[in-house]
């Protein structure tokens, strides 16, 4: 990933399990600083074919505290995640979070060629081979990954285009 959150694009000619692969992950301060020693995706990366790029959701806060957590929107029991601040990591990531600071009441819409924003949730769809080799066709994903309750459901009405379970 360059400077921005830009994927570099694979060589001419070569196929999506010769070139690097890049993802981004958001995450809260204190969770896994990265991949384990036994992860697949760990020897991946070591091998050239994977980059994972992680970003602290918490810097996305805009109160004093660098909240990221709030009551379900329409109530509820449990905590889930501001759905303002996975929308500002979101903008950031796919390089239009100059616009959105810009007219912060409004939802800019998010770039219509951008990569595929999964997230990870128990309710999704069951992760499959023909899921990952449909997936490693894309250059980049973008992969939100919930907290406490999950995250708030107007971040999946905007921003998701798909839910996935591991």
């Amino acid at each position: 990933i360059e400077p921005g959150g830009r994927a570099r694009r694979a060589p001419e000619g070569q196929r999506p399990s010769q070139r690097q692969f890049p993802v981004e992950r958001q995450r809260l301060v204190g969770q896994r600083r990265g991949i384990g020693v036994n992860d697949p995706g760990k020897r991946a990366q070591q091998a050239g074919l994977l980059e994972i790029v992680l970003h602290d959701i918490r810097a996305y806060a805009t109160d004093r505290h660098k909240s990221t957590d709030d009551y379900p929107f329409g109530g509820g029991a449990g905590m889930v995640m501001k759905p303002e601040v996975i929308y500002r990591a979101l903008a950031d990531v796919l390089g239009v979070l100059d616009r959105v600071e810009a007219e912060p009441e409004a939802l800019i819409p998010l770039p219509a060629d951008r990569p595929p924003v999964l997230l990870m949730g128990p309710a999704g769809e069951t992760f499959t081979q023909r899921m990952a080799e449909e997936l490693a066709r894309h250059e980049r994903l973008v992969l939100i990954c919930g907290h406490y309750e999950g995250i708030d459901e107007r971040v999946r009405e905007c921003c998701v285009d798909r839910e996935i379970s591991i």
